[in-house]
């Protein structure tokens, strides 16, 4: 794992554990969770290996747009 990785894989573990307590957890919703980011890591792998990088950049820019304007909506609505 190289620093990159690891930075990110810390920061979210370290702020569950200081939020631990707060209130319940719910372990199965945490499961699924848990099972999706895998099953979409794997299924996103095996996608990028076949896609050329331009229609990635187009995807991903998509997707940043789509994310900012629902953010936008929900922030002005």
């Amino acid at each position: 794992m190289g620093s990159k990785q690891a930075v990110i894989a810390f920061n979210p573990a370290a702020g569950f554990a200081a939020h631990f307590h707060d209130s319940p957890t719910d372990w199965n919703l945490a499961g699924l969770f848990s099972t999706l980011a895998v099953a979409g890591s794997i299924a996103g792998n095996r996608l990028a290996a076949r896609l050329p990088v331009k229609r990635l950049r187009q995807g991903f820019a998509a997707t940043v747009l789509a994310t900012g304007a629902w953010v936008l909506w929900q922030n002005l609505a």
